[in-house]
């Protein structure tokens, strides 16, 4: 019985999240691509926005002349609109990461609608333009994204700096990143993924890091864009 109900338990969980997040992820399935005249990498932040690195953050953008696209969450945004409005007004791509930062495994495909619905009315009220692009926390979808969130554009990464890990420091971080970017030099957009929205001992080294990279982590011969 018992042996029953926990492979009852793997097959739903199997078919429900595993399956499509394999065929978004690995095939890209339903996943946005943007097309662009000249070669060029998307970098990206997810989790913010952070009262604390989010201003440094795009404030070295500003300096380097550098766009980004932020896949905020709804509940954050909500408690720092300036923040928000700031992206925005400075040319940066402002997108979902849903409300909270919650698997979409974890939730009903009517919850991953709400409250993707929601995030999204929040940042239109502070930015005058609703949000379609989308990445989901950790890349993870459920069997029924498919038709729920059709209206949004889904996007990945094919760079990401794991910079929530601290082992290695900064260093570390940099050298991964810009040796991906090598290895990509051919393929043409690419997507760096970070965070801006950790502990503060992690967020310090991403912020280092990002710092080291901003202004020379793209694949040779391409610029650092948004979406």
């Amino acid at each position: 019985m018992v042996e029953g109900m926990i492979w009852m338990v793997f097959i739903f969980y199997l078919v429900y999240t595993l399956v499509p997040t394999f065929l978004i992820r690995r095939l890209g399935y339903g996943v946005f691509k943007s097309r662009t005249e000249s070669p060029c990498a998307a970098l990206t932040f997810d989790d913010g926005p952070d009262p604390q690195y989010t201003p440094q953050l795009l404030d070295l953008l500003a300096r380097k002349g550098t766009r980004a696209t932020f896949f905020v969450l709804g509940a954050k945004a909500e408690h720092y609109p300036d923040l928000i409005r700031r992206m925005h007004e400075e040319g940066h791509l402002v997108g979902l990461h849903n409300y909270m930062h919650h698997s979409n495994a974890l939730m009903t495909p009517w919850k991953v609608r709400r409250t993707l619905e929601h995030s999204a009315d929040v940042i239109e009220r502070i930015t005058g333009i609703r949000p379609v692009h989308y990445r989901p926390p950790w890349g993870v979808f459920n069997v029924f994204d498919f038709l729920l969130i059709r209206k949004f554009r889904i996007v990945l990464w094919s760079m990401a700096a794991f910079d929530w890990r601290s082992r290695g420091g900064t260093d570390k971080i940099k050298r991964k990143l810009i040796g991906k970017s090598e290895r990509r030099r051919r393929h043409s957009p690419a997507r760096q993924r970070r965070h801006t929205g950790r502990e503060p001992r992690r967020a310090g080294l991403y912020d280092r890091g990002t710092r080291g990279c901003a202004g020379g982590c793209p694949p040779a011969g391409h610029l650092f864009c948004a979406y």
